[in-house]
Parts: structure tokens; sequence; C-alpha cells
């Protein structure tokens, strides 16, 4: 089943009736590495980053890592591929690929501040 994102932020699309589909999925494995300039607002962003947050989530629960270390080395979930892989996914790669023009955390010029954008940059790392 695929499940496609919305094209972007709902204002800039619900008055409009033909908006093309974005093409990206949320089974894509570049989805949090990937965002299509066209199809891309700090909106999107954070759900990208809500995302990712359940995923890292989903591994703390599933190899119980608040858990005393008791284990041997081999089997401490801090050196496993799974830890690896989705650790430099959260700290280097996620926001190292977001576009020029929202590297930025969302506070502007005039001071007014993009929560979407502020929240996608803060909540891989809560």
């Amino acid at each position: 089943m695929d499940v496609c994102l919305p094209p972007s932020k709902p204002d800039r699309w619900l008055p409009q009736r033909n908006v093309p589909l974005n093409p990206q999925d949320i089974s894509q494995e570049d989805l949090f590495i990937n965002h299509p300039p066209e199809y891309t607002d700090s909106f999107l962003l954070l759900i990208k980053s809500i995302m990712l947050f359940g995923r890292v989530t989903d591994y703390n629960v599933r190899s119980n890592l608040r858990a005393p270390p008791i284990v041997p080395r081999n089997q401490n979930p801090f050196f496993n591929p799974g830890f690896t892989e989705l650790d430099k996914l959260v700290s280097v790669d996620f926001l190292e690929n977001f576009p020029a023009t929202y590297k930025h955390l969302g506070l502007s010029e005039d001071g007014s501040m993009d929560t979407d954008l502020y929240l996608a940059h803060l909540l891989p790392h809560a």
C-alpha cells in the first residue's frame, strides 16, 4: 500500500483542485534524505521529523535501550548496525539534506518564528 505525503502545507493546496501528487511515499528508503524542492516546505519537514522520531522510539522500545547494560558487547544495542544507521540518519543525514532555504531554525529577519521548521529541527533529537 502506497501512502503519499501531502503536496505541501494545506493552505497552499486546499483552495486548488489540480494539485500534482507528491512523488514521495512513506515507504521510500530515501524519504528522510530526499526533499524535492517543489514539494518541500516546513510542514512536510515536520511530518518527516515526526516519522523519524517514531523510528527512534520504535528502536528504543524494541531494544530496551534504557535497561542497564548487563549484556555482552556483541549484544549491546548501541553496537548493532541498526542503531548506527539510525543514529547517523538522526544526527547528520536528515538535517544535512534539508534544502538550503530550510537549514535555519525558523527565525526570520522580521523576528517571526516558523514553528513547524523549528520543530522539524528539534524533534529528531528529543
